[in-house]
């Protein structure tokens, strides 16, 4: 009965996700596009909390999602307060590295974990000290907290796609919105000629930020489904 329920569940949500994807994506003109974008991300919330499934796992998705919806709420209906949004992005993409980290077999890959990210963070922030110098401020040092972070996660996630694939593409997407993201920073610093790459893409036809972001959350929320390690339930 449950499988049943949640199958019905998953096919509705799967559904859901479509319609507002193609929405956003190609009807623009005739609706609240960062409304349409925002009920995406409230449905993949929602999902991850009426699923009929309830482990260690589960949770871990849950309160990530929950800090997504809180940066998205900031950036998407607000339009302000980037720094806040940084910082619960990076709560999220915390709660996806615990998800890794009870993922993990081997306990030296657990340590491998923690060294790769202390690494890579010192790394960051010092080469953007040096290179910002006084223009360094709490939202670099915020934002390269969380790339590292997801960056990490997107590695670690391929490592490790048997055990699941979902979770290591909605990471990967996730990251392609971000390279957007980034890309789309640039003009404020370099002229970016008619004809270079960047130039096309960050005047495609599509908002290829959402392009990446919607199908990452969906695959994320999905990932709930799919997960072959942390099977421990909670009781209630």
């Amino acid at each position: 009965m449950k499988k049943k329920i949640n199958l019905g569940i998953t096919i509705f949500f799967i559904l859901i996700m479509m319609s507002l994807y193609i929405t956003f994506l190609f009807f623009d003109n005739h609706v609240s596009i960062s409304k349409v974008e925002y009920a995406g991300i409230i449905a993949c919330f929602t999902f991850v909390w009426i699923i009929l499934i309830n482990d260690l796992d589960i949770w871990l998705v849950r309160f990530a999602l929950l800090f997504t919806l809180i940066s998205d709420w900031f950036l998407v209906i607000k339009g302000d307060h980037q720094l806040l949004a940084v910082i619960t992005f990076i709560f999220a993409q915390g709660f996806y590295a615990i998800r890794l980290w009870f993922n993990e077999d081997s306990n030296n890959r657990k340590i491998l974990h923690i060294y790769t990210r202390v690494i890579l963070f010192i790394a960051l922030e010092l080469g953007a000290l040096i290179i910002l110098k006084k223009n360094f401020d709490g939202l670099v040092f915020a934002s390269l907290l969380y790339f590292s972070l997801l960056l990490i996660n997107v590695i670690i996630a391929f490592k490790n796609t048997n055990k699941n694939i979902l979770f290591a593409l909605g990471l990967l997407f996730f990251l392609g919105c971000d390279i957007m993201v980034g890309l789309s920073t640039i003009e404020d610093y370099l002229a970016i000629g008619e004809s270079s790459l960047i130039y096309k893409l960050l005047n495609a036809p599509i908002d290829l930020v959402w392009f990446f972001y919607f199908p990452s959350q969906t695959l994320l929320a999905l990932s709930v489904l799919t997960n072959k390690k942390i099977s421990s339930t909670i009781s209630k």
